[in-house]
């Protein structure tokens, strides 16, 4: 899946998902509640009477565990790359054809937030949620945050990340259960 989205400053997030609204979190843990019942029942009474208990609930747990997410947000890393930035859209500027891309130099600013958990969580509503779901590219264990500038201010992508990092956080607090 790809979009191509503006922030507030009118700067592109390129190749940014939207997080949490892919999939209702009630419904896959309803599906995961449903599997911990057909695991359990297929259980047979012989192997509840000479079986390993312990090594039975800890073989269950393994395949119905959703751990929950956890940003590591003092172990981000920042990265700065040359680019080329489409201004068409940026009406500050004399672009004739704004049907087009019209490039210019610029510069990507790109905050890497490591996160533990099931990283399908990512993908899932929660039942609290608001209808401005955060965007990131989700790169392995990491969210990646991108920011596009022309004008080449590094030190303004610090806020808007603020503020994106700080929406996420809200979306995982809403994901967990109470």
């Amino acid at each position: 899946m790809h979009f191509e989205l503006f922030d507030k400053m009118g700067h592109m997030r390129d190749q940014s998902i939207l997080l949490f609204s892919q999939y209702e979190l009630v419904l896959v843990l309803e599906a995961q509640e449903k599997k911990i019942k057909e695991l359990t029942s297929a259980v047979t009474p012989q192997v509840l009477v000479e079986g390993d208990i312990d090594e039975l609930v800890s073989k269950i747990e393994d395949e119905i565990r959703v751990e929950p997410l956890h940003l590591l947000e003092d172990e981000t890393n920042v990265e700065q790359t040359e680019v080329k930035v489409d201004v068409s859209q940026d009406f500050r500027r004399a672009v004739f054809d704004r049907s087009r891309p019209f490039y210019v130099d610029g510069v990507r600013v790109t905050y890497y937030v490591p996160f533990k958990g099931d990283t399908e969580l990512l993908q899932c509503r929660p039942n609290a949620f608001s209808f401005n779901p955060p965007h990131a590219r989700i790169a392995g264990p990491e969210l990646a945050f991108d920011y596009d500038r022309a004008d080449r201010d590094v030190t303004a992508t610090k806020a808007v990340f603020a503020q994106d990092l700080s929406n996420v956080r809200q979306w995982i607090g809403n994901s967990r259960l109470k």
